[in-house]
């Protein structure tokens, strides 16, 4: 399994230029990375099940953290939706 930027498994996926994102221990061992194109994801590791990520969710639980961090500290630097120091 890995979550992707861009959805499915279906015949164009094998010429996508979507982002994997994340991978499961599985999809790892068959060399599947983040960073990597699922079209390169799909020939290491044909039988990949792929899913999309909700980003919409995704920024909304970043705002919360972000908001816990801002409660905690005076000063908090955001660096993306999901980095801040």
């Amino acid at each position: 399994l890995a979550v992707c930027h861009s959805s499915g498994s279906g015949s164009n996926a094998r010429d996508s230029r979507g982002e994997i994102s994340s991978a499961n221990y599985a999809a790892r061992e068959a060399g599947v990375r983040a960073g990597m194109f699922l079209r390169d994801a799909l020939k290491l590791c044909p039988q990949l099940v792929t899913a999309a990520y909700d980003f919409g969710q995704y920024e909304a639980v970043a705002v919360e953290v972000m908001t816990v961090l801002f409660e905690f500290c005076e000063l908090v630097e955001i660096r993306s939706v999901d980095e801040a120091y």
